[in-house]
């Protein structure tokens, strides 16, 4: 008979004793059992008998520690490849470093019990690839194919047959490189190519709007310096007019002094226009300040007048002066002052139709002084009034340009703002029905000086 069964009457479970519970031999002889009034308990075999109280019979609890025994990568040992062996407990490999390619990985354990080894049950995890324990079984190797980069415990239950499983036990760390394409140095490699590449396209962008821009400012300074030789031809048929009448056969000495007294005042415009060439650079940095005082502004405008007297005539253009009062007083610099008048009348010239009617008017105000050019020209379309006053603008309009004439409306803006003052426009465009005109308007301040 092999081994002796002890039956609990309350569980109704069977166990069968064995060395490991303390008796002295496996095998006991048929019908070889006593039990003595000491209600102790005898049985026989060759070897002897075995005398115990079946009360005080207890089973031993003894501990289970598994112990990792190999490792292999891709069927090989991992002493094969010491570099992946990163941590160490005395001989024992604690952790491990695979390379991804793929992560192929064998791991073989055991639980040094050597009286009852076949009863030992074992249970493993992959904590953070597998999603539950294994089931109970007697294996003891566990295999893990394609492993994704990352860090993994291999851990391990184990106990006796249908005892329950002790606590678990890490065995080893494992960690997964990731492959060559997603490490460190590759994604800095990647930000610093990303950067490159947008740093490349937004100077290519830039490079190419600098030079969209400086080929168009390039055309408008060519533009601004063809309006610049018109407005020399305007001033030189404006000499030349007079001469024209003083050489015909019809004419007295009032008129010949009259012409003579407009070629020279066009002649000196002239001179002042190439000198305002010179002096552009200067008024762009605002290096070029007038020279503001006190002066009559009443007697100042009809000499600006007079010189439109010629073209006005010629084109059958109604051209009228106005002023509120007979006498005001403003400060501003004459030379300066004219030079904007100038231009807004050229402008108006420029842009009324053949017996059209342009208006320029003087009006003291509470404070102020309001000089305006009035035309019923083409006018200008509600889109371009905010860019008027930029410089070397431009407006093509049916293929003929529409701005920049004479010093420009720009340079014409920065000279009144240097007298404290303000310079605005008001246009209505023309329509096949509707007449069109634009009102330009220069205010001066009273008292600024």
């Amino acid at each position: 008979m092999n081994g002796i069964s002890r039956l609990d009457p309350a569980t109704k479970k069977i166990k069968i004793l064995s060395e490991y519970d303390g008796t002295p031999f496996p095998k006991f002889s048929r019908n070889a059992a006593l039990r003595l009034r000491t209600r102790d308990m005898a049985f026989g075999g060759n070897e002897g008998f075995y005398l115990f109280n079946p009360f005080q019979l207890a089973t031993r609890q003894r501990k289970l520690s598994p112990q990792l025994t190999h490792i292999l990568i891709r069927g090989k040992p991992i002493e094969a490849f010491p570099d992946l062996i990163t941590g160490r407990d005395g001989d024992d490999i604690r952790e491990i470093s695979i390379p991804n390619d793929p992560a192929d990985l064998t791991i073989d354990f055991v639980t040094p019990e050597f009286i009852m080894p076949r009863q030992v049950m074992y249970s493993y995890l992959l904590e953070g690839f597998d999603k539950s324990w294994s089931a109970r079984s007697t294996i003891k190797s566990a295999r893990y194919s394609n492993l994704p980069d990352g860090s993994y415990f291999f851990r391990v239950r184990t106990g006796f047959d249908a005892n329950p499983l002790e606590k678990e036990k890490q065995l080893v760390k494992i960690t997964v490189l990731p492959p060559w394409y997603r490490t460190w140095w590759a994604y800095t490699l990647y930000t610093l190519l990303l950067t490159a590449f947008i740093f490349f396209i937004v100077r290519f962008f830039w490079l190419r709007t600098m030079l969209r821009y400086e080929h168009a400012l390039y055309q408008a300074k060519l533009d601004f310096f063809s309006n610049i030789a018109h407005e020399v031809r305007t001033h030189i048929m404006l000499i030349l007019g007079p001469v024209e009448m003083i050489l015909s056969k019809n004419y007295d000495e009032s008129k010949t002094r009259s012409g003579l007294t407009s070629v020279k005042s066009n002649g000196e415009r002239l001179l002042r226009l190439v000198n305002e060439l010179l002096d552009f650079r200067k008024a762009e940095v605002s290096a070029l300040f007038p020279q503001v005082k006190e002066n009559e502004l009443v007697s100042f405008l009809p000499d600006i007048f007079g010189s439109f007297t010629q073209p006005s005539q010629a084109n059958e253009i109604t051209f009228e002066f106005t002023a509120n009062q007979e006498k005001i007083l403003v400060p501003f610099d004459p030379d300066q002052l004219e030079k904007v008048i100038f231009n807004l009348l050229v402008n108006a010239f420029k842009f009324t139709p053949r017996e059209g009617k342009i208006e320029l008017s003087a009006a003291s105000g509470e404070g102020f002084v309001d000089i305006r050019v009035k035309d019923n020209g083409k006018g200008i379309a509600p889109e371009n009034l905010k860019s008027l006053f930029v410089n070397f603008f431009q407006v093509n309009e049916l293929g003929s340009k529409n701005s920049g004439f004479s010093i420009g409306l720009s340079l014409s803006k920065k000279i009144v703002e240097q007298h404290g003052g303000t310079l605005t426009v008001q246009s209505t465009p023309a329509t096949n029905t509707r007449p069109g005109g634009s009102v330009f308007t220069v205010r001066l301040n009273k008292g600024v000086s």
